[in-house]
């Protein structure tokens, strides 16, 4: 279980690098990166049972 989600989350942030190649200002950059922190701080939760 642990394994695999840590294959996960390194393939999701090997997206957000894509996303981020893909944006042109800083801003944009934080706004994918907050976005992408909810999400795994809700999987975190839901992992945990919080």
């Amino acid at each position: 279980m642990i394994v695999a989600d840590r294959q996960d989350l390194a393939g999701r942030l090997s997206d957000v690098d894509d996303r981020f190649a893909q944006v042109d200002t800083p801003l944009d950059r934080l706004e994918v990166g907050q976005a992408e922190m909810r999400d795994v701080l809700t999987r975190i939760a839901a992992t945990i049972g919080a």
